[in-house]
């Protein structure tokens, strides 16, 4: 038996990821940001279907799926408050996906932190996924960025603690001091175990479980 997992960007189009369901024989799906497309394949095939969500879907939900909702407004509050702790009143919100508008958890933080008399700065990563090796590339080119802009923020959010990881190597080889000279947080659980630079940062989410 085969169990999908099915992340945003892996498939860029939803019938390809219904004909490898259908050729592998696929008795499951786990699918971060669902397509309604894939939902409603799913649910007219009888595929269990759970999806991870940030927020709550909107409107009627298919009996047929079950949802987990990550508290991103919860964790938001709590990196928030951590870096007005620490006296960071400017700030870099890093590496969400392109486009001029801030990605859900990067909204309510920038919302929290504005209320708090802190400046934000928005830098979105330049392509899509599927342009980069690693999400640590992804962090080491908006620390090249950060640096051309001269450094003007005292701590940068990470879209993930990945990205963060990236970014927190690039600025040191750079000769940035990290946290001395600028501090660096993930937003998720941290999987820097191991590496030999310091301790980032990085909220870890609560879940529940929502079932219809």
């Amino acid at each position: 038996k085969t169990l999908q997992i099915i992340t945003s960007e892996a498939h860029q189009d939803v019938r390809d990821i219904t004909q490898r369901i259908v050729e592998s024989g696929t008795v499951g799906i786990i699918a971060l940001h669902c397509p309604p497309e894939l939902r409603s394949f799913a649910v007219r095939h009888r595929v269990p279907l759970v999806e991870l969500r940030n927020r709550p879907k909107q409107g009627k939900r298919p009996a047929a799926c079950k949802y987990v909702i990550s508290d991103i407004r919860a964790a938001a509050f709590m990196l928030g408050n951590h870096l007005l702790e620490r006296g960071h009143r400017d700030i870099y919100l890093a590496g969400d996906m392109l486009g001029e508008t801030y990605e859900y958890r990067f909204r309510i933080l920038k919302e929290f932190l504005e209320k708090n008399g802190c400046k934000v700065r928005h830098l979105p990563q330049k392509y899509p996924l599927t342009h980069y090796r690693s999400y640590e590339e992804i962090g080491a080119e908006l620390a090249q960025e950060m640096l051309r802009d001269g450094l003007p923020a005292t701590a940068g959010v990470f879209f993930n603690t990945s990205r963060a990881v990236g970014a927190m190597r690039y600025l040191r080889q750079n000769g940035v001091r990290i946290p001395e000279d600028f501090s660096i947080a993930g937003f998720d659980r941290p999987v820097s175990s191991g590496f030999p630079e310091p301790v980032i940062t990085a909220t870890c989410h609560d879940h529940e479980i929502e079932f219809t």
